[in-house]
C-alpha cells in the first residue's frame, strides 16, 4: 500500500465518523437508554432518576423512570419503588424481581415496570469480602461496607453499589403497597409498608452507598439502601432489619478499566450503531491501513521515537 492509499482510508474514515455522528447517534426520542449506559471508567457507574424524599414529604408518586429502557443491559443491578406505590423493584444482574401483592402475601415477577425513583448501575466484575463475625445488624453493616470499599480502592466520595449473600438468622422487609386511594403523606407511608421477614434464608441483597445522596436513593438518617431477594425467588422487598450469624460475603466492584469500554455499549433502534462502536470500528480500519502503510514505507508511530 501507499501514501496515496493510506491518505485515501483516512478520508473514509472521517466520512465514516461524519455519518456516526449524523446517522447512529441516539436522539432525545429514539433511545434515551443508550445514552444512560456509559464507559465505565471505574468497572461500574451509578445513576438515579426521581427522589425518595418527593414520594414521602410531597406525595408525588409519578413514573420518573421506564425501566424498560434498561432491558437487555448486562450486570445491571437496580432498587426502587413501583410507580404509584404499587410494589417493589429488585434487579440482580440483569434479572428484574417486581415484588406486588396479592391477598396480603408477595408476589415475585420478573417485568419492568414504571419507578417513582430508581438508583442503578451497571458493574463490570465483582470481588468478595468475608463480612466480619462482629457485623450482625443492618446499621453495623453500613460503617463496614465503607470501610471495605476504602480498602479496595473505591471512590467512597461517589456512591457505589455492593452485594451482600449468605444466609441469615433473620431478614426483615417490606414491600410498598399504596391501596387507600388517598393524597400520600409520610405517615400513609409508613402505612403502606406491608412487612414480611425471612429465617435462615439464603439471600442476596443489592445495596447501595452513598453519603451525599439522603433524601435521593436514600433515608435521611441512612448512607445506604438496601433490597433483598431470596434464592428461591419467591421473596424480594425493602431489607428494614437484619441479624447476621457470621456466613456473609460482602462482594464490592472492582475498581479498574474495562479493557473495551465500546463492547457493552447497546445497539439503537433501526439497527443503527452508537457513536462510539462506529468510532471503533474506523479506528480500527484507520489501523490496519497504517500497518500495511509501514510494511512499505517504515514510518514511526507518534511517540515511537525519531
Amino acid at each position: 500500500m501507499n501514501l496515496n492509499r493510506l491518505s485515501t482510508l483516512l478520508a473514509m474514515a472521517c466520512l465514516g465518523v461524519s455519518f456516526a455522528w449524523s446517522v447512529g447517534a441516539p436522539t432525545d426520542d429514539q433511545a434515551p437508554a443508550a445514552k444512560r449506559l456509559t464507559t465505565m471508567k471505574d468497572g461500574y457507574w451509578v445513576k438515579s432518576a426521581g427522589e425518595m424524599r418527593d414520594v414521602m414529604m410531597k406525595g408525588n408518586l409519578e413514573a420518573h423512570f421506564d425501566m424498560s429502557t434498561l432491558r437487555g443491559t448486562k450486570g445491571l443491578y437496580a432498587l426502587g419503588p413501583v410507580a404509584g406505590l404499587q410494589g417493589e423493584i429488585t434487579v440482580l444482574d440483569g434479572k428484574p424481581s417486581i415484588t406486588t401483592l396479592r391477598e396480603g402475601k408477595p408476589i415475585v415477577n420478573e417485568a419492568w415496570p414504571k419507578a417513582c425513583f430508581l438508583v442503578y448501575a451497571q458493574v463490570e466484575a465483582w470481588q468478595k469480602v468475608p463480612v466480619s463475625k462482629e457485623v450482625e445488624t443492618l446499621e453495623q453493616l453500613e460503617p463496614f461496607v465503607l470501610g471495605a470499599a476504602r480498602k479496595a480502592g473505591l471512590d467512597v466520595e461517589k456512591p457505589f453499589p455492593f452485594l451482600v449473600s449468605g444466609t441469615p438468622n433473620l431478614l426483615k422487609y417490606h414491600v410498598i403497597w399504596k391501596s387507600d386511594g388517598l393524597p400520600h403523606t409520610k405517615e400513609l407511608h409508613q402505612k403502606a409498608k406491608v412487612a414480611f421477614q425471612l429465617k435462615d434464608r439464603e439471600v442476596e441483597m443489592i445495596g447501595f452507598y452513598s453519603d451525599k445522596h439522603h433524601g435521593i436513593f436514600t433515608h435521611h438518617d441512612s448512607n445506604i439502601h438496601v433490597h433483598a431477594r431470596s434464592k428461591d425467588g419467591k421473596d424480594a422487598g425493602h431489607v428494614d432489619a437484619l441479624t447476621l450469624r457470621g456466613n456473609m460475603t460482602l462482594h464490592l466492584p472492582v475498581a479498574s478499566m474495562p479493557k473495551n469500554p465500546a463492547a457493552d455499549l447497546r445497539k439503537v433502534p433501526g439497527n443503527q450503531v452508537s457513536v462510539q462502536a462506529h468510532a471503533d470500528v474506523v479506528s480500527k480500519f484507520v489501523e490496519k491501513g497504517f500497518e500495511e502503510s509501514r510494511k512499505v514505507h517504515p514510518v514511526p508511530r507518534p511517540g515511537e521515537g525519531k
